[in-house]
């Protein structure tokens, strides 16, 4: 049968076929009409994934073409107009492509492109049902009748349920691909720090409801980021073949013009692909030419590779997995300790020393591996080595992998510590909630186990590349972190609730969950755990043991940033609604709900209700608990807690 892409493609190419042909052409391997040239998908070639901006409407040479000819590398345009990630994400065939090519540039696609709770998009093309209106119809309607017709509470609450939607979707998106991605901002305005709800017109600037708070949250996950803004060229005259004036239909009115301000100008189109060449030839990801030479290739570290030697009892096997390196980094004393019993043939340094052996010794590679906060470090180094003009690579490798289950898994494979287990529980919440206050109670009754965050994200990881399976982690897990009595306890936030829905079915996890008892756990005031996360974040102080510890941090009042604590505080919002529905899905129906400032106020008649639910028996529940955990920096919590709520207003 054959295809016509004016009905498959809709109104770019019907609307403007008159004075522009986009040359579609049928890809045969993702099963859609493309925009010409066709690679051949046997040689090198880069894929660019967005809506209308990366397709190129109305202008002939888009940025895509351009840059493949720059490079000398050939370009798959996988753009299309109107959509958003959820697009990608329903073509399994398109992706197995994408993951083919050198490297992917993925547009910052528009916020309203995503379905909500008030209408779909099946096809992830912008075209939305909903009981609200009949038929089908184009985002910005919906969106400006929304604006002016609901209270601005109402509206702002159906822009955080939007925002985060289009968050889960873009690093859902982000997670399917497996190649080095360039994050691209591409629009006639820089991104705004925060939403302005003036007018709708301000409202709705491509790339619609996004600011630069969730962008920076995105570009977060991929391999580089490259922002560019401009009116050149604009208004666009729009011509055609023989210099005649054309007109089209635009914008939420389909009002005709021949005048484009709204997509990019062939002069941006232009100037974006010399400023991406640049760029590319700098950036430290793979850009391979047509010729196979090779432009800064990044030898990106797999985890395929990683735990392939990961419950090996040499840990120096393990790390020749990651080939040769001038350096080793880590930041604890028993690192230290490790370090002074394993042969290595490279430099190796702590968090005391790094900065000095830098100094003294060319050092090339990196590899950054630290039990609790690698990331962290790692991001120093790199700072470190930019502000100093040292030119190394930094990688880091989920080092906990190696820290805190290597050898715990050879003992237990060895049959050692099994216990008949009497009694199970999770206790679910969300971040800053108090779970770690919680958990500290439950572990000082000696008859709960140990709770605490098993499910890290190097288990994740290790879960997903297939390098053992829930089934043998979880029952591991289960004999080994048990109390006396036989009693397991674990801790599951939602974010981590998350990834294991991303490998396994809800069924699938309710099997393994079936038995467990639930300690609900939540926060009266979002805002006082959203000041609490953000407070921890600058601090990188979350948790505080004893007096000597808590010294004042007043200080960071001065750091004081609404926009950074109101992404924090609409994302725990979602988080909590997530979490309902990951329990209602997954888990048994003895819950006991916990609230944490209860359990502050009233430790002990509160941690007798949580042993009594959990049938530890009497003689727990008339021991007198207490947590060593302190609250620290109250003042300075509760100015900026009052800041807060009353910008809020």
């Amino acid at each position: 049968m054959n295809r016509d892409p004016n009905k498959e493609l809709g109104l770019y190419q019907s609307n403007d076929g008159h004075f522009i042909n986009y040359d579609y052409k049928l890809c045969a391997e993702v099963d859609e009409f493309v925009r010409a040239p066709l690679p051949d998908l046997n040689k090198p070639f880069f894929t660019c994934l967005g809506a209308a901006q990366t397709l190129g409407r109305f202008a002939k040479e888009p940025y895509p073409e351009l840059l493949s000819n720059k490079l000398g590398m050939q370009s798959l345009n996988l753009g299309r107009g109107g959509v958003g990630p959820e697009y990608y994400l329903q073509r399994p065939k398109l992706l197995e492509v994408v993951n083919k090519s050198e490297f992917v540039i993925l547009q910052v696609m528009s916020g309203r492109s995503v379905s909500n709770s008030l209408f779909k998009d099946k096809g992830g093309l912008n075209h939305f049902k909903s009981n609200l209106f009949e038929g089908r119809q184009l985002s910005g309607k919906l969106w400006k009748d929304i604006f002016e017709n609901k209270s601005r509470e109402e509206f702002q609450s159906i822009l955080i349920e939007q925002r985060g939607v289009w968050l889960d979707k873009m690093m859902a998106l982000i997670k399917q691909i497996n190649r080095p991605i360039v994050l691209l901002y591409y629009s006639h305005f820089k991104p705004p720090q925060k939403l302005v709800f003036d007018s709708f017109d301000q409202l709705w600037k491509f790339p619609q409801l996004i600011d630069k708070t969730l962008i920076d949250v995105v570009k977060a996950e991929t391999d580089a980021y490259f922002e560019y803004f401009s009116n050149i060229g604009m208004p666009q005259k729009l011509v055609g073949e023989e210099g005649s004036t054309a007109s089209v239909k635009m914008g939420i009115n389909d009002n005709t013009t021949n005048l484009n301000r709204y997509y990019p100008s062939p002069e941006m189109h232009a100037e974006l692909a010399e400023k991406l060449f640049q760029f590319i030839k700098k950036s430290n990801f793979s850009a391979r030419k047509a010729d196979n030479t090779v432009l800064n290739p990044p030898e990106r570290l797999s985890f395929n590779r990683l735990l392939k030697p990961w419950v090996h009892p040499n840990i120096s096997k393990f790390l020749s997995a990651l080939g040769e390196s001038d350096l080793l980094l880590f930041d604890s004393h028993e690192s230290e300790k490790w370090l002074d019993e394993t042969s290595l043939n490279c430099l190796t340094a702590t968090a005391s020393s790094w900065q000095q052996v830098l100094k003294r010794n060319k050092v090339n590679k990196i590899i950054v591996a630290s039990s609790t906060q690698e990331q962290i470090l790692k991001h120093k180094v790199i700072e470190y080595c930019a502000e100093n003009a040292i030119k190394s690579e930094v990688k880091g490798i989920y080092s906990d992998i190696v820290f805190n289950w290597s050898f715990r898994v050879n003992k237990l494979n060895n049959g050692a510590d099994n216990k008949e287990l009497t009694g199970k529980y999770v206790v679910l919440c969300t971040p800053r909630s108090g779970s770690t206050v919680l958990c500290d109670l439950l572990e000082k009754t000696n008859k709960a186990g140990f709770p605490k965050e098993h499910l890290t994200r190097p288990v994740f990881e290790a879960l997903k590349a297939k390098a053992f399976s829930f089934a043998d982690w979880y029952n591991t897990l289960q004999c080994s972190v048990v109390s006396e009595n036989g009693f397991f306890g674990t801790k599951i936030i939602t974010e981590r609730l998350e990834w294991l829905r991303s490998i396994y079915s809800d069924e699938y996890l309710r099997s393994f969950f079936k038995g467990h008892k639930v300690l609900r756990l939540t926060r009266g005031s979002v805002e006082e755990q959203a000041v609490s996360k953000w407070f921890a974040q600058i601090s990188n102080k979350w948790h505080v043991k004893s007096d000597n510890e808590s010294h004042s941090s007043y200080g960071l009042v001065k750091s004081y940033s609404f926009n950074a604590i109101y992404k924090i505080y609409t994302e725990l919002k979602k988080d909590e609604v997530k979490l309902n529905e990951q329990i209602s899905q997954i888990f048994s129906d003895q819950i006991l709900a916990i609230e944490y400032d209860g359990l502050v106020a009233e430790t002990e008649s509160e941690m007798r209700r949580i042993t009594d639910f959990l049938d530890l028996g009497s003689e727990v529940s008339k021991v007198k608990l207490d947590t060593d955990y302190k609250r620290h920096d109250v003042e300075a919590k509760d100015e900026i807690l009052e800041r807060f709520l009353r910008d809020l207003q």
